[in-house]
């Protein structure tokens, strides 16, 4: 068993850090610890699980990570993702899988409300829907209106008419 403490990678509704210690051949399991209030917690998932709840951090951790998986237990990690699979992931990110918002949400995307009678695209599309919609911060795109309108949910320091994200500048010599 290989041991790799500096992956790292971001799971759950929070985006928590954590890092893989291992990835077991007899259980396929990754072992991992997260920091949770600065303090590490140990936790595991099956390689499948891990692979569709959580974000590796850089194209780095995840070559590192798909080669520890490729030593440790082989082809057979990729395994196809299942209906119980996809409940777990939902409920990693704080999903009730059983709820009518998500029942909706699956009916949306593939046309079927139960994650048993979905094929494995189909609960890899609602899976990567599920994470991206966290990943991108969930809910509607907010806009100067929403603003505008005191949308409580919208934090006071946000400003409508403000881009936010990375700029590069470039000076031109007529600048």
């Amino acid at each position: 068993m290989l041991t790799v403490p500096d992956i790292a990678f971001v799971i759950g509704p929070d985006m928590v850090l954590g890092y893989v210690d291992t990835i077991s051949p007899m259980t396929g399991m990754v072992n991992f610890r997260i920091d949770a209030s600065h303090v590490y917690q140990m936790g595991s998932l099956p390689v499948e699980i891990f692979l569709r709840a959580a974000t590796l951090l850089s194209e780095e951790d995840l070559t590192a990570f798909l080669e520890l998986v490729d030593v440790e237990v082989g082809l057979e990690a990729y395994e196809d993702l299942d209906a119980e699979g996809l409940q777990e992931c939902a409920g990693l990110y704080g999903i009730d899988s059983k709820s009518e918002a998500f029942k909706a949400q699956c009916f949306e995307l593939v046309g079927e409300t139960d994650p048993d009678a979905m094929n494995a695209i189909q609960l890899d599309l609602v899976n990567d829907h599920l994470v991206l919609g966290v990943l991108e911060g969930g809910g509607e795109p907010r806009d100067s209106e929403d603003a505008d309108d005191h949308d409580e949910t919208i934090p006071d320091t946000y400003d409508p008419y403000l881009f936010y994200g990375e700029v590069e500048d470039s000076k031109t010599e007529d600048g």
